[in-house]
């Protein structure tokens, strides 16, 4: 396998002797979920809405949970996956085919989430149908679901869609 020297100059990190090949495996996901929640502005006490209850997502909803995030909520078109982010600590879930920001609102004190972490790879869940309901609320999404002509950064590859 090559590698750019840069990459391992800086990217390439030891396993600790104590840490398993597949404890190890999070180091990643879980290093994008906690730049992604702070440049988001997960706070303690702030709404999150995580769309998409995948592996991506579940660890948005646990990672909230162990910020003090307040009332966090999950969306998923599958049954098993709002099972799972309700037992990771989602406090409501959410089919994502449903009109997500008025269940949202509903369960809220009428406000929209805070923060809103896209965490699914279908396109509708990025509708604005989807969309975060609070002019204050703040979006994150990996990968980026825009096309780069579109997209504030210009790369498909970054991460980033437009803050609200």
């Amino acid at each position: 396998m090559r590698l750019p020297a840069l990459n391992v100059d800086r990217g390439v990190f030891a396993l600790p002797d104590a840490l398993s090949f597949d404890e190890g495996t999070f180091a990643e996901p879980l290093a994008c979920a906690l730049r992604a929640q702070r440049l988001a502005g997960v706070r303690p006490g702030r709404s999150v809405l995580v769309l998409g209850a995948g592996i991506a997502g579940l660890l948005h909803v646990k990672l909230a949970a162990a910020l003090g995030a307040g009332r966090i909520l999950a969306t998923d078109v599958l049954e098993a996956r709002r099972a799972a982010a309700q037992r990771f600590g989602a406090e409501a879930v959410f089919d994502g085919r449903g009109d997500v920001p008025r269940l949202v609102r509903e369960v809220n004190e009428g406000r929209g989430a805070d923060v809103v972490l896209v965490c699914a790879s279908v396109a509708a869940s990025t509708s604005r149908r989807s969309a975060p309901s609070s002019a204050a609320a703040r979006s994150w999404s990996s990968p980026c679901p825009t096309r780069a002509s579109t997209c504030p950064c210009r790369s498909t590859s970054c991460g980033r869609t437009a803050s609200r």
